[in-house]
């Protein structure tokens, strides 16, 4: 897409499009002696866009993504912002899938305390069982 050369854009906006901070914007505008305006309606600190790219602060093919360049960084926000959210969704389906394999792994251990309770309780039963037999003995021997 073609772009204004002759568009200002606002220092959040270059800060954006360059993938830097805007206090490296702020030195690099006193590096390079860029040239501001305020905008009379927001009052925010703007640059010409061409100004910008001459000086390597912009690349072209980042201001031409869009119709303007507060379109590209709006743009590019919205890509950071993107990519942000697929690494939160990546790192909570990591964290879904360990919960997952952790609830199995509890189950299987589960299942396999029941069936030694299970056992343990055979056992007891047969030994009060046997128990009873040797009282029974035991009562008719002494009477």
């Amino acid at each position: 897409m073609a772009y204004d050369p002759e568009e200002r854009i606002s220092r959040k906006d270059s800060a954006r499009l360059a993938r830097r901070s805007e206090d490296t914007i702020r030195r690099l505008e006193r590096k390079h002696g860029l040239v501001t305006e305020r905008d009379p309606d927001s009052l925010q600190v703007t640059y010409r866009v061409q100004d910008l790219i001459d000086r390597g602060i912009l690349q072209l093919e980042d201001v031409a993504t869009a119709g303007s360049a507060a379109e590209s960084a709006e743009l590019a926000g919205a890509r950071e912002t993107n990519a942000h959210l697929r690494a939160e969704i990546a790192e909570r389906d990591g964290r879904l899938s360990y919960a997952e394999d952790l609830i199995k792994e509890l189950k299987e251990q589960l299942s396999v305390k029941d069936k030694q309770l299970t056992q343990q309780s055979t056992q007891i039963n047969k030994l009060t069982d046997a128990l009873g037999g040797l009282s029974a003995q035991h009562w008719r021997a002494g009477a």
